[in-house]
């Protein structure tokens, strides 16, 4: 019983810097303006599609979809999410969300912003229907986009531009 304990204890002691108890961020919420990339008028009635899945979650299992519209001024306001768990540092031990976000509106391509890979790349190896009908609903006349295209336009209250088919 005492080898236990002191087991116990050693191996405690060996985890103490390497686990943390937390709230992680597991969805970014999305605060973002839609405009008319000429213009820059607001957009109403934009379609919005979010799709979060944790980057260890190759196949989305337990991936979000949500789905909305922008307002009459343009504003697209999705809330976060956190999870509190026991987390480990290291690969696999912290969620790390990875967000797809389209937008588009009858005349004008959609932007299609993909976190890390393509959205398309989410649909080949999911086996969610749900999520699989959702990248669907996507329009193919669309603009790509990735994380280098500067994420906190969606993020935290930038401005996202849509352009009119046939201007591209």
């Amino acid at each position: 019983m005492k080898m236990r304990l002191l087991a116990g204890i050693a191996l405690l002691t060996l985890l103490a810097g390497c686990v943390v108890i937390y709230p992680a961020r597991i969805v970014m919420p999305l605060n973002t303006r839609v405009v008319d990339a000429e213009s820059d008028n607001p957009i109403e009635g934009a379609q919005v599609l979010r799709i979060v899945c944790d980057v260890h979650d190759t196949r989305c299992r337990n991936g979000r979809v949500d789905r909305g519209e922008t307002d009459s001024t343009g504003n697209i306001k999705m809330s976060g999410d956190r999870k509190w768990g026991v987390w480990a540092a290291g690969p696999g031990g912290i969620p790390v969300p990875n967000h797809q976000i389209a937008i588009w509106k009858e005349g004008y391509y959609a932007f299609v912003f993909s976190q890390y890979g393509q959205i398309e790349h989410i649909k080949e190896f999911t086996e969610r229907d749900d999520i699989i009908e959702a990248i669907d609903a996507i329009p193919a006349d669309r603009k790509e986009h990735g994380a280098l295209d500067d994420p906190d336009k969606m993020f935290s209250g930038g401005k996202i531009k849509l352009q009119k088919t046939g201007k591209w």
